[in-house]
């Protein structure tokens, strides 16, 4: 969490037309505005529009939708808007959906099915030694709405975190490559400069990187099902428990034990279906369970999605599914998805080979 603000800070750093606007005319919004759109561009026009969509008073910022996760995993570009044109609502640029085929049974079932495999195997509880090692690739929607033209690009960002017992570790970020929605905001990225974030690697002293979870969890059903509900109450609703799954996977390797108490959590979860086979980003097979809820403030499907072997979870993606508010993407669209692609205990800080 650190890293990510100190990531935001520098990307918004010297963005603001309002620090110059004394505190007078700061009380009158249409002097403000009129000095906003005011304010000389360069021969590209891309002065006045950043200025125009960055007025802190005015601009809503929608970050991101479901939770707050890494901002920085989409670049929001601002391209010029010519006076007089009409407004138009955002135009994000979103990961394609993933394809489910059908499968018969409960989600209940299946989980189950998966969970019992787990334990029959009689897969012990691993070694509590070293550090921590995840690495996912994780997107989130992240857009702007002022009544400004907005157009952004889907940037995927790699995310390396090493956790010692002590509470030290070290996180490392790696943008991807930008995704457009058409050719057209890929020739204005290109003009703009293609403003992508840099890659950052900090490291942390013992004790300075935070946890949610203990690094030796209960493999008792209902013990682990209390302290994820500890984070994530469930008055949030059902949806709620599939977020606290995910959270501890962006933390912790789980252990067979585990993994299969958390299966038995997410079966007995309210109103969870089974969404299905499918291929996940990374080219897995994949085992697909989801709760539909609008906790986040828009009709949204929480998808889980499970390695049908051995109970790993392979990832987690939400979707808009019958409004997108005034966001102005398309319906259904996904808005955030994370893929765990590496797991392991590990004794160094680089990753495991």
């Amino acid at each position: 969490m650190i890293g990510d603000v100190r990531k935001v800070r520098r990307i918004l750093d010297g963005h603001d037309p309002a620090d110059s606007i004394d505190d007078t005319a700061a009380t009158d919004r249409a002097a403000v505005l009129a000095r906003i759109l005011d304010t000389p561009g360069d021969p590209g026009g891309r002065g006045r529009s950043q200025s125009a969509a960055r007025h802190r008073s005015r601009a809503l910022w929608l970050v991101p939708v479901g939770m707050a996760a890494v901002l920085v995993a989409i670049v929001v570009t601002q391209f010029g808007l010519p006076r007089g044109a009409a407004p138009s609502l955002a135009q994000a640029a979103t990961p394609p959906p993933l394809t489910y085929q059908a499968e018969a049974g409960t989600a209940r079932d299946a989980l189950l099915t998966v969970a019992g495999r787990i334990r029959a195997s009689g897969a012990s509880t691993q070694s509590s030694a070293g550090n921590q090692y995840v690495r996912t690739q994780s997107w989130d929607l992240s857009t702007r709405i002022d009544g400004i033209q907005v157009r952004s690009a889907v940037l995927p960002e790699i995310r390396e975190v090493w956790r010692a017992p002590d509470g030290s570790g070290r996180i490392r970020t790696t943008p991807g490559e930008p995704q457009f929605p058409s050719e057209h905001a890929r020739q204005a990225w290109d003009e703009e400069g293609r403003p992508i974030a840099d890659p950052a690697d900090e490291t942390f002293p013992a004790g300075g990187l935070g946890a949610m979870y203990p690094a030796d969890l209960p493999a008792d059903t209902a013990e682990l099902a209390a302290l994820l509900a500890t984070g994530h109450p469930a008055e949030n609703g059902p949806a709620e428990t599939l977020v606290a799954i995910a959270d501890l996977y962006l933390e912790q390797v789980p252990p067979a034990p585990v993994r299969a108490a958390l299966l038995d959590i997410l079966a007995s979860t309210p109103d969870l279906y089974l969404q299905g086979r499918t291929v996940d980003r990374a080219g897995r097979p994949a085992l697909a369970v989801a709760v539909d809820s609008a906790m986040s403030g828009l009709p949204t499907r929480y998808v889980l999605l499970i390695d049908p072997t051995d109970g790993r979870l392979l990832g987690q993606e939400k979707t808009l599914t019958t409004t997108a508010g005034a966001l102005g993407v398309p319906i259904p669209s996904v808005i955030s998805y994370t893929a765990f692609l590496d797991a392991a205990r590990t004794n160094d800080t680089e990753p495991p080979r």
